[in-house]
């Protein structure tokens, strides 16, 4: 087995993420939806955000893994820290490093392993993102970019928290400055000495920056803000002044929650933080991670820090789009339509319904595309998509899965008759003549295949390829549609 050696900058790279307060910390979801991401879209049992200390490797997030950290002797990521490119081992135990690290000889044994270095904005490498399988594995170049992308997300979000640090920093030094000259001053200015105290105090936490919006309310009213907040909130320098902060919030039922859920955090104590999206002057959603602490319980008084995270949400949001949609049509693709048929499955089984699958294949498609181009495909597949949409009810799921084919996923139905009523309309309405851009008309008809839970399967996997064979048949036999033998 080889031992990693430290990195070249190892005493700023350990005080750097000492400083962070990330070690140890509680679990965050701006972390531990990255992680749950890695599992779902490269389909591996484990994934982790390591942070390497001199003597462990700690884990901010892991999914698939008990424990919390390991020795950084047998760290992988204690290895992939020391480039920018991913480090990827597609077979430990075929690995002169790896073969045997107790990390493949025993449990969770490792096999496969991608990992991503997390950087702070001085370049620092403080720990990665890495995806793990117990079985031997390439990562395809695709999956290599998905899982940089997700690394860049965590490692923005630990910049964040530097730039934090950075902004705390600040205040102490001007903290200490002030302490230093009340300390030189009068007799008379040293009675006045514990008031002066609390107030640099509370100067140094408010001080003004371009990174944090910093807010001070009294019984949820703003009595002073700084810059920051001002201009992510789209008011000028002080107009947020003795306004409630209900007008922050896009509901009265969101400003009532955000004030139980922290009002009891904080009157013990301890520092209130959440993610959650707000509202600008112009009514504009905006995204914020806001931390809160209580200065005063006798007035009410908080200090608010908040962050704007707008940008990192809508990349999250796009990344999922890419990751569970159809680019085409918008529709579920089959990896989330997998999801969607889990859960209506343990639905219907908790409630004692049906669920049906329907496999939908286009007759006359591969014609459309040889005739009239693919362009023209496209806006048939967008068409189709439409009127199955429209078709189904809205806890239902309509998914195209590739090509010409659809899928249907009909739940909470108490009678098959509630199906053939659908089904019935799908097929009249894919009939329907089909208006192109060109000016151009075709029409489809397609052929189905319907496999019913818990009647012919109990799982996905079966009910898809039963409702799959059984649109085959009808296709051959000609017929519009047909259940399993």
């Amino acid at each position: 087995m080889l031992i990693a050696p430290p990195t070249t900058d190892e005493t700023q790279r350990l005080a750097l993420l000492r400083s962070l307060d990330l070690l140890d910390s509680a679990p965050e979801p701006a972390f531990d939806t990255l992680t749950r991401l890695v599992v779902q879209l490269l389909q591996v049992p484990v994934a982790l955000i390591s942070l390497v200390d001199e003597q462990r490797q700690w884990f901010k997030s892991r999914v698939g893994l008990e424990a919390t950290e390991t020795p950084r002797d047998i760290a992988f990521c204690a290895h992939a820290i020391h480039g920018d490119l991913p480090f990827v081992v597609p077979d430990a135990r075929l690995d002169l490093r790896f073969a045997d690290n107790p990390l493949v000889t025993t449990e969770p044994q490792v096999r496969a392993y991608a990992g991503i270095t997390l950087r702070s904005s001085q370049g620092h490498a403080l720990g990665t993102l890495c995806a793990i399988d117990h079985k031997p594995r390439e990562f395809s170049p695709a999956e290599l970019h998905l899982l940089t992308e997700l690394a860049g997300n965590a490692q923005r979000e630990i910049q964040h928290r530097e730039a934090a640090v950075h902004a705390r920093q600040q205040a102490d030094s001007l903290q200490a400055m002030l302490a230093q000259q009340v300390a030189e001053c009068t007799a008379e200015l040293q009675r006045s000495e514990a008031a002066l105290a609390r107030l640099n105090h509370e100067q140094g936490l408010m001080l003004d920056n371009d990174l944090v919006g910093i807010v001070k309310l009294r019984q949820r009213r703003i009595v002073w803000h700084n810059r920051a907040m001002a201009r992510m909130f789209g008011y000028r320098p002080g107009e947020l002044t003795n306004r409630p902060t209900r007008e922050l919030y896009p509901s009265e039922a969101a400003y009532q929650a955000l004030g139980e859920a922290s009002h009891a955090v904080l009157s013990r104590g301890d520092s209130y933080r959440v993610q959650l999206q707000l509202v600008r002057q112009s009514g504009e959603p905006i995204w914020v991670d806001m931390a809160g602490t209580l200065l005063s319980a006798e007035t009410g008084e908080s200090l608010w820090l908040l962050q704007d995270i707008s940008a990192m949400r809508l990349h999250q949001e796009q990344v999922e789009q890419m990751a569970f949609h159809d680019p085409l049509t918008g529709l579920p693709n089959r990896l989330l339509l997998q999801d969607r048929l889990r859960q209506a499955l343990a639905t219907g089984s908790r409630a004692h319904e049906r669920v049906a699958v329907c496999f939908i294949d286009l007759d006359g498609f591969k014609a459309v595309n040889d005739s009239q181009g693919h362009g023209a495909g496209d806006e048939v597949l967008q068409i189709v998509a439409a009127r199955l949409l429209a078709c189904v009810r809205g806890h239902d799921t309509v998914a195209r899965i590739g090509g010409d084919e659809f899928v249907l996923v009909l739940s909470r139905l108490a009678a098959r008759e509630e199906c053939d009523l659908v089904l019935d309309r799908v097929l009249a309405d894919i009939k329907q003549p089909m208006q192109l851009a060109d000016g151009s008309e075709t029409t489809l008809t397609a052929s189905m295949g319907v496999a019913f839970y818990p009647e012919d399967g109990l799982d996905p996997t079966r009910l898809l390829a039963t409702a799959d064979d059984a649109m085959y048949r009808a296709k051959q036999s000609r017929r519009e549609r047909l259940r399993p033998r």
